[in-house]
């Protein structure tokens, strides 16, 4: 890297520590509040006693445990952007509340729902949320897992997705997403879902603040574009890596990917897009567009 170019690096890490730390002073202080509503609207195990037996629920409540207390004795401990572990993961949490009330609240994805998994889900599978979608009386399972980040640095992410795109095996245990633990309430299903493609839902610390103070769930907010366009990319890089090299999950993938081009073209997002000033989730894109290399 040549000394010029690191040099705006530099400035923009600053700028970005800087920014991480003044929206942190803006959302921290609601994060119980909205710890409390994310977990009354979360799936809870125990409503599945009847499927998977009190002994299996019990050893995923001891998981969540032994993980929970493993983050709180790294929650002092100092992050990559000036806040501690245990700032960023209340972070992380308010963005998922905020893409789930984006979706519900603000309609940004017409005719879909936006489920909050379990704790053991989130952890183990790292699938924060499930869509569904309803549309003429039909409800079905969107086939997307998707897990939210707000993080520049998004390659464990994705190369937990092209690791189970690889080791996909349709007649063995090779699987693409899973949650173990679903409710979907209008139809009454219970059960595990499997093989769903995940997506990365990332938006930058500058978004996070506008959606903080917005009203109405950030209905029309432009994040609603900025998301659709991301799976859609990110669909796309995965259909044609497992048209390459493991066709079998093909259709799983582009079962998703053709209904987010619907949205997209339903919502005229890539018009929007073109036409929009609204830079503040443009870095983070190129995260993602980084992240997406593990394919190429």
């Amino acid at each position: 890297m040549n000394p010029e170019r690191a040099a705006i690096n530099s400035l923009d890490n600053r700028k970005r520590i800087d920014e991480i730390k003044e929206t942190a002073q803006l959302l921290l202080p609601t994060y119980g509040k909205i710890a409390e509503i994310m977990e009354k609207i979360s799936i809870h195990p125990e409503n599945f006693e009847n499927l998977y037996g009190a002994e299996t629920i019990q050893a995923d409540r001891q998981y969540v445990a032994r993980m929970k207390e493993k983050f709180k004795q790294e929650d002092d401990e100092a992050g990559p952007n000036g806040l501690t572990k245990g700032d960023i993961r209340k972070i992380a949490e308010i963005l998922e509340f905020q893409i789930i009330r984006g979706i519900n609240q603000g309609l940004w994805l017409p005719g879909c729902t936006a489920t909050k998994t379990t704790e053991y889900d989130d952890i183990r599978h790292g699938v924060d949320l499930v869509l569904t979608y309803e549309k003429d009386l039909r409800i079905e399972n969107m086939g997307i897992g998707v897990d939210v980040s707000f993080s520049h640095n998004l390659q464990n992410k994705f190369q937990r997705i092209k690791d189970e795109i690889d080791s996909y095996d349709a007649t063995k245990d090779g699987q693409l997403g899973v949650v173990k633990y679903f409710h979907q309430r209008k139809t009454g299903f219970r059960g595990e879902l499997s093989n769903l493609p995940r997506v990365v839902i990332a938006l930058d610390i500058g978004v996070m603040k506008d959606l903080a103070r917005a009203k109405e769930g950030g209905k029309d907010h432009m994040a609603r574009h900025s998301i659709l366009s991301e799976m859609e990319m990110q669909l796309a890089v995965f259909a044609d890596y497992a048209q390459k090299q493991n066709p079998a999950c093909l259709d799983h993938i582009m079962r998703a990917q053709n209904f987010v081009r619907g949205l997209i073209n339903e919502l005229n997002t890539k018009e929007i897009l073109q036409n929009s000033q609204y830079e503040k989730n443009f870095k983070i894109q190129e995260a993602v567009e980084k992240g997406l290399s593990l394919f190429r």
